[in-house]
């Protein structure tokens, strides 16, 4: 699937062709991550999500690259210039499909985890900890203390 298309100008024929190369590798990734997204394993996510961070942050550079100078895209042959918009579409659309996947994920983790937390809460009202059930009359204004008889040796 990835070709090698020659250019006039080399340097805008590499940089195009990394910047391909590396669309594609996001979009695997992203297409693996709505895999597990879809399949609920979040632990295997957390290694795929390493790589797709670099991946994004690799693509941020290239793009600055290619914003600096624009007239380079402009040398490069049009079905080059054609596979990468076409990439660039499936991108775009995978994005927004992983985007809605994460969102759903996250917002059902967070349910769940309100929900046993509402849980928690209710179930510590109903308790009576660190609360001493022989001040309970006192708190009530009927609080009567009763003196313990204390026993006096009187022979010594």
């Amino acid at each position: 699937m990835k070709e090698v298309i020659e250019a006039s100008d080399d340097k805008a024929a590499k940089l195009a062709q990394d910047i391909l190369t590396l669309m594609e590798s996001l979009v695997a990734i992203i297409e693996q991550e709505n895999m597990l997204l879809d399949q609920k394993d979040y632990a295997a996510m957390e290694l795929l999500r390493v790589e797709k961070m670099k991946m994004v942050r690799h693509y941020q550079q290239q793009m600055a690259a290619i914003g600096q100078n624009e007239n380079q895209l402009k040398t490069l042959p049009q079905a080059l210039r054609t596979k990468i918009r076409q990439v660039g579409l499936k991108l775009a659309q995978i994005s927004k499909s992983n985007a809605v996947a994460l969102k759903s994920a996250i917002t059902g983790t967070q349910a769940f985890l309100q929900t046993i937390m509402s849980a928690a809460q209710k179930q510590s009202k109903n308790m009576d900890s660190y609360a001493d059930p022989r001040k309970a009359r006192a708190l009530l204004g009927s609080y009567s203390p009763i003196a313990n008889p204390v026993a006096v040796d009187r022979t010594a």
